[in-house]
């Protein structure tokens, strides 16, 4: 089912104190705009890139902390998407990508 654009995600290993536990998962999707959430295993920063080409995610989120206090969770919204257009992302932890 197709929401406005779409999106694939990829996590990567990496050697960092925190990896993703849980997503990242997509909701809140309009033509323009996605909400985006993870969690991970302790606390870190984690980030989101994205873009249209796997080869150059451009686009960077918000840094958001997860910590302890909100389950390691954290979620922002990436805004500005272009509608019926597929996007990638990957999720990074500390600024490397995340495992």
């Amino acid at each position: 089912m197709l929401f406005g654009s779409a999106f694939s995600v990829s996590v990567e290993s990496a050697d960092t104190a925190s990896v993703v536990t849980h997503g990242p998962l997509l909701g809140e999707v309009t033509s323009s705009s996605v909400r985006i959430w993870a969690r991970t295993n302790g606390p870190g920063t984690i980030e989101f890139h994205f873009g249209k080409d796997p080869a150059s995610l451009h686009g960077v989120s918000e840094k958001i902390e997860t910590t302890a206090a909100h389950d390691f969770t954290g979620w922002t919204t990436l805004h500005g998407l272009d509608p019926d257009t597929e996007y990638v992302a990957s999720v990074f932890i500390d600024g490397n990508p995340a495992g």
